[in-house]
């Protein structure tokens, strides 16, 4: 949902809401911020057709329309097994991205987990590899925003690969890069550090770590993602605090999905079971 410009330490790219509209990038952002699957197809019809005419920026929005599209491919009432193209696809359009925005860490770190990706489907460990340190190099860059990019592939991993600890570990470590100080994991409580984030003056924090106009459900995003791992992972109990932390926070009043945070509340000890059956 973003349009790319250079980024360093100490400049963020800008907003796609900030950027010359174009029909192709409407429609996949109109797509996306309505959970409209469908409309993705037609998005990535338009995109297709200014890609074509030299737009770097819809190049860019190419890359998260296969993205998308793969992701939630069980979505589609007649999902076809040529959507892992998508996988190809999100690759190729990431890398030629990357070469008219080399410095922007949310392109590498998306161009690492279809690296990822890519590399599973084929059955190429080392193109794994490289997306790995592809989203490495992107937690460099941006660490508010690439450990839970480079956490979020791990959650299909057997809670058994050393991996998956990894997963929860990143998760912990993106909450302390968002306060910038260490966090007590084993009192965890959320509340006063959104309160400190929102305060926040930094845009790294602002953008990655807190609920925005984007983004409105951003906090409670990531909770969802955290307790999930976690319940898999059979910490029941700081799963818990999580659910619960989501719940506390204003958003929640709002959040379209609040009933599966109440659900996973009342199921907790069946999760780790369902978390943990093979796809």
């Amino acid at each position: 949902m973003f349009i790319v410009t250079a980024c360093t330490q100490g400049q963020l790219p800008d907003l796609l809401s900030d950027a010359p509209p174009s029909i192709g990038r409407d429609a996949y952002v109109d797509a996306l911020s309505t959970g409209n699957y469908a409309a993705g197809e037609e998005a990535i019809e338009l995109l297709t057709r200014e890609y074509l005419d030299g737009d770097p920026h819809s190049t860019a929005l190419l890359g998260f329309a296969h993205a998308w599209r793969l992701s939630e491919a069980s979505r589609s009432d007649d999902a076809s097994a040529r959507v892992i193209e998508s996988a190809d696809l999100a690759v190729r359009f990431f890398s030629q991205a990357l070469e008219d925005f080399p410095d922007d860490p949310r392109l590498r770190g998306f161009l690492g987990s279809f690296k990822q990706a890519q590399g599973s489907i084929h059955d190429r460990p080392a193109l794994q590899r490289k997306g790995w340190f592809d989203q490495k190099a992107a937690v460099r860059d941006w660490p508010e925003w690439g450990r839970f990019t480079q956490a979020y592939g791990l959650v299909t991993k057997d809670v058994d690969d050393p991996r998956y600890a990894d997963g929860i570990d990143l998760l912990w470590k993106n909450l302390e890069a968002c306060i910038d100080d260490r966090i007590d994991r084993n009192a965890f409580n959320y509340r006063p550090l959104f309160d400190l984030v929102q305060s926040d003056s930094d845009d790294r924090d602002q953008r990655a770590c807190i609920n925005t106009p984007i983004a409105p459900y951003n906090a409670l995003g990531f909770f969802l993602f955290f307790r999930e791992m976690l319940a898999k992972a059979r910490d029941l109990a700081t799963a818990d605090g999580m659910y619960q932390t989501a719940l506390d926070l204003p958003e929640s009043e709002t959040w379209p999905y609040v009933w599966l945070a109440e659900d996973r509340i009342a199921n907790l000890d069946v999760l780790p079971d369902r978390f943990g059956r093979a796809p």
